[in-house]
């Protein structure tokens, strides 16, 4: 993992990039939903004193905290899970199109997505036989996710479903055929 590890701190997002500008042209009410679902998650975090503020060293933390135990001891009262099923589809609107496949096709692989290489990792964890839990979720979104990457909102969302207790570490992820380049 030490080589997926290094690989990732230097790895471009641009599969990401591609598909947060794609959902935010195909979908942009539920792009701006989720943006304002996101904010007002992380001013509960922030009201609750479980992050200082909004900025990724402040996840960050929280994520180092979680990866020292299986689940957070925090309890926080914001549905995220109810949140999102009110925005309706979301990403799933633009998943598969022609748009989202040439988008899969020319940049889901290891030199071009985190998210590829996230799922990578934990797909070879599960395959050595290692039992996921939250902890070794959030060591993993720390090793690939970077300060860049959490702007995106699809990867934020990713980091709170990590983080929020409620939820039963269902982390979505959408995928096409990698580049064999």
């Amino acid at each position: 993992m030490l080589t997926l590890k290094s690989i990732c701190q230097v790895n471009p997002n641009q599969y990401e990039i591609e598909i947060d500008n794609l959902l935010q042209k195909k979908n942009p009410k539920y792009y701006n939903g989720l943006k304002n679902i996101l904010l007002e998650y992380e001013d509960e975090l922030i009201a609750k004193k479980i992050l200082l503020e909004g900025t990724y060293q402040s996840y960050a933390g929280l994520l180092k905290q979680i990866a020292k135990q299986e689940n957070p001891t925090f309890s926080i009262s914001y549905d995220l899970r109810s949140a999102l099923k009110q925005l309706g589809d979301g990403i799933s609107t633009i998943m598969p199109s022609i748009e989202s496949s040439l988008i899969s096709n020319k940049y889901l692989n290891l030199n071009n997505s985190k998210d590829f290489v996230f799922n990578q990792m934990i797909s070879e964890m599960v395959h050595n036989g290692m039992e996921l839990d939250r902890s070794i979720f959030a060591k993993t979104c720390l090793e690939v996710y970077d300060e860049k990457d959490f702007e995106l909102p699809m990867v934020k969302l990713k980091i709170l479903r990590v983080i929020d207790p409620k939820l039963n570490l269902i982390v979505y992820s959408y995928a096409g055929g990698p580049n064999q380049n």
